[in-house]
């Protein structure tokens, strides 16, 4: 799917290299803070923003490997729900999990970018640091190549969630084989969508977890909520309309046959008793089928209890800002008083 997928080593052996590059270059950048004149200006937040940003740098190493074992996983499975040919279904599945390299290429260029803008340039930068001897420059070179694997990393987050959301809304709007009374087909639809907005969730939680609300307060992480939840709902809405037309065909040939019940009852002779107690049967098989077509979602999710959880995962930042700042109004004073 990515560079790093296409390196000749293991998965866990490039995981535990960035994660040795992160830790390295932490320590390097506070021991050359401490070499300043000014003493002390690596603080707590510092370093508390410092480990967050690497928690998130894993978080989406891990992630991206989730979202492409779903993707496959999930796209195995769709193959007999999607009513097209090989040759067209091949091409939505390179689309979901393969890179164009020109893209990538492109991708780094900006990593590069955002690394010379945000800390080669600015004078708070990186040449703030001590730079005079050779080992201070080895030290500012393993930094600039981590924050430079970050920001990359970040920038490939974002490339393959619109590119697989982009796809899969594609996807979706293909004819699918609906069944109204068993969904279990269309399932892998709504495993996919969750899991690729799941991991713009735990880029925004990390940093809200261990640093706090950002500056701009709750409208930021309501504005981040909103868009986690358009990236759950967005690809899943062709699927969504072909659930809700399949459904109401279904429910308007319920109603019919329940029209003909109804007129075949009305019109027996009393004497007609097994044929009105089939008609009877018939009635009550119909409504039962009416029943479990109503109850079931319009989402390729299990059931509403399925829908709401997947709800409150891609909200999650605004709930863990709520109830933490219940907490602290609320709670907090109890004990301190």
């Amino acid at each position: 799917m990515t560079l790093l997928d296409r390196l000749p080593l293991p998965f866990w052996a490039i995981f535990a290299a960035i994660l040795l590059l992160g830790v390295v270059s932490i320590g390097l950048e506070m021991v050359l803070e401490q070499r300043l004149a000014t003493p002390g200006s690596q603080g707590q937040g510092d370093l508390t923003e410092a480990a967050a940003t690497l928690l998130v740098v894993l978080y989406i190493l891990l992630h991206l490997r989730l979202i492409r074992q779903t993707a496959l996983r999930g796209l195995a499975q769709l193959r007999s729900a999607v009513k097209i040919n090989d040759a067209v279904y091949d091409r939505y599945v390179t689309r979901m999990i393969r890179n164009n390299p020109r893209q990538e290429a492109g991708l780094l260029a900006l990593g590069v970018g955002l690394v010379v803008v945000l800390l080669v340039l600015p004078p708070d930068g990186v040449r703030r640091l001590p730079h005079q001897q050779p080992g201070e420059v080895v030290a500012i070179g393993v930094i600039l190549l981590y924050y430079l694997v970050a920001f990359s990393t970040l920038l490939n987050l974002v490339y393959v969630g619109v590119r697989n959301s982009i796809a899969l809304t594609a996807l979706s709007r293909q004819p699918l084989q609906v069944n109204v009374f068993d969904s279990a087909a269309l399932l892998p639809f709504g495993r996919i969508s969750l899991v690729q907005s799941l991991a713009f969730v735990g880029v925004f939680l990390i940093p809200l977890m261990i640093v706090g609300p950002p500056q701009a307060g709750g409208w930021l992480v309501i504005a981040l909520s909103a868009l986690s939840l358009v990236a759950l709902f967005v690809p899943l809405w062709g699927v969504h309309q072909q659930i809700v037309r399949e459904r109401e065909r279904v429910l308007g040939n319920i109603c019919g046959e329940l029209l003909h019940v109804q007129g075949a009852l009305l019109s027996a002779p009393p004497a007609a008793v097994a044929e009105m107690k089939t008609l009877a049967d018939r009635t009550e098989v119909l409504l039962t089928f009416r029943k479990h077509i109503l109850a079931g979602p319009s989402w390729p999710f299990r059931d509403f209890g399925a829908v709401i959880r997947a709800v409150a995962a891609a909200a999650s930042p605004l709930i863990y800002l709520v109830l933490s700042q219940l907490v602290q109004t609320y709670l907090f004073p109890l004990f301190t008083q």
